[in-house]
């Protein structure tokens, strides 16, 4: 099954967090893709439309979710 989108609002902590995450859900035989993002504030990130505010983060977001789709459609055999 595919890993969803996480977001983790702490601060350096980030990169331990999504670490033990993606460990655990090895454990759990969950299949993890390989790009990972961390959104500090993640409540205050996005405007109310959905976008995010900060636009240095939007290129990896949308290398992310781009990476999400087509693995996803790998597992799942959709062209």
């Amino acid at each position: 099954m595919p890993e969803l989108c996480r977001y983790f609002t702490a601060g350096q902590s980030n990169s331990n967090a999504l670490n033990h995450l993606r460990l655990i859900l090895r454990w759990v035989h969950a299949w993890v893709i390989p790009e990972q993002i961390a959104i500090a504030q993640a409540w205050n990130a996005f405007s109310d439309d959905g976008k995010l505010l900060d636009e240095k983060l939007s290129e990896p977001f949308d290398k992310f979710a781009h990476s999400l789709v087509e693995n996803t459609c790998k597992i799942l055999g959709c062209s």
